[in-house]
């Protein structure tokens, strides 16, 4: 995947990819999904 990335935009590195995956674990790791149970 990170080829695909950098074959498009050849001005991107490897460690700009892995600072993006770093910066959205660190939004998202407390995030919680929760089931909506409608009433029936």
């Amino acid at each position: 995947m990170a080829e695909t990335i950098l074959k498009g935009h050849g001005w991107l590195e490897v460690e700009d990819i892995q600072a993006c995956l770093v910066y959205a674990r660190r939004l998202v790791v407390h995030e919680r999904v929760e089931t909506l149970l409608g009433n029936s």
